[in-house]
């Protein structure tokens, strides 16, 4: 659904966003679902196209991971769309999605199998998810993302995807100097 590119670090990162239902006192995802699944399949076979023999890095180039794709499971009703803020909702690294999905944690009493997100403790039934600071951070700071090589390889396949006349929403940070840096502005 939306792309970042981090132009200081060359790194690109990917978002998928799925919109959970209000239930009661939660918003709700639902398991199994056919359209998240095939949205999966699809950001596989990217990343398999994204495998490139990796260059020596400098210390700038540095990932904790060159996965790029996340998911972020958010409130189909937002209460103040008007703010600047983020969407409020949680972010999944695709490779975390992958085993919180296959594991027993989104198992529902009744034998139903949904991702749970409430304004009450436990906010939600997922082990762990980053919020929308620490994604903006990863961003920010270039820790995760495509790596210089994935970026280059990466190139390519938008601008296949543009002349094939499919379109790409697209998010671009520049370099920006640290006396100017805001730490409270996500990007």
């Amino acid at each position: 659904d939306l792309i970042y590119y981090n132009e200081s670090f060359g790194a690109f990162v990917f978002v998928q966003y799925k919109a959970m239902e209000h239930e009661g006192d939660a918003d709700v995802f639902r398991l199994p679902n056919e359209g998240l699944s095939k949205e999966i399949e699809r950001m596989h076979a990217i990343e398999q196209q994204l495998i490139v023999p990796e260059a020596h890095q400098k210390p700038m180039e540095f990932r904790m991971s060159t996965k790029a794709f996340f998911l972020k499971f958010c409130p189909r009703i937002v209460q103040q769309p008007t703010e600047p803020d983020l969407v409020p909702g949680m972010y999944f690294l695709l490779d975390h999605w992958n085993l919180l999905s296959g594991s027993e944690l989104l198992n529902g009493a009744a034998g139903g199998r949904s991702l749970r997100f409430q304004k009450k403790y436990p906010v939600t039934n997922a082990d762990r998810y980053f919020s929308n600071s620490d994604f903006a951070v990863l961003v920010r700071n270039g820790w995760a993302g495509t790596s210089i090589d994935q970026s280059a390889a990466l190139e390519e396949l938008i601008k296949h995807t543009l002349e094939s006349g499919r379109s790409i929403t697209f998010a671009m940070a520049g370099p920006v100097p640290l006396e100017q840096q805001d730490p409270n502005f996500p990007f």
